[in-house]
């Protein structure tokens, strides 16, 4: 009987370290994700801003066609 409890009381602090480590993957995901989206963010200004430095830029008096 006394073994039994002595194996419920490891499988009970394994699963309790198995919850906690489940619980940092978890949250090590959230911040990947939340980081994925800031660069996929600052990926689309980049580009965004590249797409106007090659737009035609009129000088002084000059008309420019797009």
């Amino acid at each position: 009987m006394e073994q039994n409890t002595d194996q419920s009381k490891v499988l009970a602090a394994l699963y309790q370290e198995n919850l906690t480590e489940n619980i940092q993957l978890k949250e090590e995901r959230v911040m990947q994700r939340l980081r994925i989206e800031e660069l996929e963010a600052k990926v689309a200004e980049l580009e965004a801003n590249q797409k106007c430095e090659s737009c035609p830029v009129a000088q002084e008096g000059e008309v420019v066609s797009q």
